[in-house]
């Protein structure tokens, strides 16, 4: 009795001890069950499964996040709320052969870009993978989808950006390299009226050449916080005054008057960098306004800050561009680089220089009637003797 006891005794403690470890497997598969969960919810990715009759099962916090629905919006509904109509029966079709597929994963959209569909019904570009899972006799898609808007945009301002400085910089390039060609083959001689020519559209392409390329740095600088504004406390009437000094011959040049109402206050700025916004909205405004036609420059206060105005009755600017026209590199129409010598990055100084001064700048235009562009700048609080 003794021996079978003791027997006993040993293997109701091996048993104990199986019973212990499978506890502890089953805490931790509990524990890893809940961090796989927890990372599926919390991933910034759309997570979504759904089963053979493409109903969803699993829509995680990514996923509300992307499409603007909650998990319980959606969970049993057809996947087809959040796909595009005219891709609906396409994207049936695409699950429906995966499924019939010997592969268990693929990427979607190898042929064409896939689209996703807002529960505001947006729509935007998706990069999205899929895979099956078989558990008995229930399949399970999983699709993990990102957005790319952004990406997209990326790209485009990147091929936008590469497309018109090369066509800045070849076009210039191309008109010096003629000229002085022609000069340095001894066809023409350079004192003749054809030769002063060919050296003055050398000259004035070197000096597009050097706007282009002082523009692009000085935007860079000023974005990436490597210029610091050197702000003092100005005199509003005396930068208005400055700026009109500076384009008082292009404005002459172009029969345009100029009309300034000034103002006795002080601001807290980089008198260089003010001077230089307003120069570059005046000379946008003399450029495309008619012949005889008058430029307003005011500035008004306004609250704890001034707000400077150049006012033209020019050709204004399309509703549509009203967005985009401080961005880098737009035009109102695109000859207006040709015909107008501009780099189209003065509206982007611009902005960049008032928003390091912590103001704002926007346009209001009508086609025909003309522009009026703005910006604040804050008051000084001190004044000076």
């Amino acid at each position: 009795m003794a021996e079978r006891t003791a027997e006993l005794l040993q293997v109701n403690h091996r048993l104990q001890q199986e019973l212990d470890e499978r506890k502890g497997i089953q805490a931790s598969l509990q524990i890893s069950q809940a961090r796989f969960a927890g990372i599926l919810e919390i991933a910034s990715d759309a997570i979504i499964s759904v089963d053979v009759n493409q109903r969803i099962s699993l829509f995680n916090q990514g996923a509300e996040k992307i499409f603007g629905y909650t998990a319980a919006d959606v969970l049993g509904q057809p996947l087809d709320r959040l796909i595009p109509t005219r891709s609906i029966a396409a994207h049936r079709q695409y699950v429906n052969q995966f499924g019939q597929s010997m592969g268990s994963a693929r990427r979607m959209g190898d042929r064409s870009e896939i689209f996703g569909r807002r529960k505001d019904g947006s729509e935007f570009p998706a990069e999205a993978s899929i895979s099956r899972l078989t558990l008995g006799n229930e399949t399970i898609f999983t699709a993990i989808l990102r957005d790319i808007t952004e990406r997209k945009q990326i790209d485009r301002m990147k091929n936008e950006f590469v497309s018109v400085v090369s066509h800045e910089l070849r076009t210039p390039l191309t008109s010096i390299h003629g000229s002085l060609g022609m000069l340095a083959s001894g066809l023409l001689n350079p004192d003749s009226e054809q030769g002063r020519r060919l050296l003055q559209i050398a000259t004035d392409s070197t000096d597009r050449l050097v706007r282009l390329i002082n523009d692009i740095l000085d935007i860079e600088r000023i974005e990436s916080g490597k210029v610091k504004m050197e702000k003092d406390v100005c005199q509003v009437d005396e930068l208005l005054s400055e700026a009109v000094n500076v384009v008082q011959p292009l404005a002459n040049k172009a029969g345009v008057f100029l009309a300034v109402d000034s103002l006795s206050r002080q601001v807290w700025a980089d008198p260089d960098r003010i001077v230089q916004t307003l120069t570059n909205l005046l000379s946008n405004a003399i450029k495309f306004s008619p012949r005889g036609n008058t430029v307003w420059l005011t500035a008004q206060p306004q609250a704890d800050r001034i707000q400077f105005t150049v006012k033209d009755h020019g050709r204004g600017i399309p509703a549509d561009k009203l967005d985009s026209i401080f961005e880098r590199f737009q035009q109102v129409d695109s000859s207006d680089s040709r015909h107008h010598e501009g780099t189209g990055l003065g509206l982007a100084i611009c902005r960049s220089i008032v928003q390091q001064h912590e103001g704002e700048i926007w346009v209001e235009s009508t086609v025909g009637k003309g522009s009026t562009f703005s910006f604040t700048v804050p008051m000084a609080t001190t004044s000076v003797e």
